[in-house]
């Protein structure tokens, strides 16, 4: 009796812990938001929970056939890159939220500068382009950097290495 109350607290205990190892497919072929996550619910089992009035503003699709992959990496390619969407798991809920953490006009340069704590610049600093990693830039001596993204990317999020 008491090995059977063990395992199942063990299994219970790891039953999250295997769903976040989960990988899942979907296929999206300029889908609009609302058949986007219709997609998404059938192939994660995962609902989701927006402002109503979010379905209006966004008119950008989804088009890609992912397999194999992790949740987060789904969303990230579907949600975040193609619609400029955030989002935010909790259990099986995924709360959308439009992304305003900046600015940004496709096709445009995006420009910087690199420093460590000291605020001395850093050159040789790659910055690759997260949806494009072969699209990217590094530093110049004095820690500048300019990247002009595709116009086809919606949302860029760089990715800083050194």
């Amino acid at each position: 009796m008491k090995s059977k109350i063990i395992l199942t607290i063990v299994a219970a205990l790891l039953l999250p812990i295997a769903a976040l190892g989960q990988n899942y497919s979907a296929t999206f072929r300029g889908n609009n938001l609302r058949s986007t996550l219709e997609v998404l619910t059938e192939a994660t089992g995962y609902d989701f929970v927006y402002k109503t009035g979010l379905i209006g503003t966004i008119d950008r699709t989804v088009t890609g056939e992912y397999t194999d992959i992790p949740l987060d990496r789904l969303l990230d390619l579907t949600l975040t890159d193609q619609l400029g969407l955030s989002y935010k798991i909790v259990d099986k809920t995924i709360s959308l939220f439009e992304d305003v953490s900046y600015p940004y006009t496709p096709g445009a340069a995006i420009t910087g500068t690199v420093t460590d704590k000291a605020g001395e610049p850093l050159p040789g600093v790659t910055i690759l382009l997260k949806s494009n990693p072969k699209h990217g830039t590094s530093t110049d001596l004095d820690g500048n950097y300019a990247l002009t993204i595709p116009k086809s990317v919606k949302n860029p999020v760089l990715v800083y290495s050194f």
